[in-house]
């Protein structure tokens, strides 16, 4: 799934479909997420599967309900691991295991 970013104070809204986040197990009563990282991209995941022996260093947050659709806040730092130009560049999302991958699309 592609998606463009949106301007939101210091940093940038990404809206993910709330059907999308469903497959992974995010949902209304389950919407605090766990970030880890990995070769310019994100991994979401909700936080009460996080394995945390295996993933010792990972960001908590919550997603933002709006709608038929989630919103993650990434930072300038997150958008800097993207490697991604939030004005210019599309995000691609795709579903990698129990696991939302995030990367910039090529």
């Amino acid at each position: 799934m592609k998606k463009r970013l949106y301007s939101q104070g210091n940093g940038w809204l990404l809206y993910i479909n709330k059907s999308f986040c469903e497959l992974v197990g995010i949902n209304n009563n389950n919407h605090t997420i766990a970030i880890t990282t990995k070769n310019n991209q994100l991994f979401i995941r909700p936080i009460n599967i996080v394995n945390k022996e295996t993933h010792n260093s990972y960001i908590k947050k919550e997603l933002i309900i709006r709608g038929s659709a989630y919103g993650l806040y990434l930072s300038k730092a997150l958008l800097g691991i993207l490697k991604v130009n939030p004005e210019i560049d599309i995000i691609d999302i795709e579903i990698n295991k129990s696991a939302l991958r995030i990367k910039k699309a090529e």
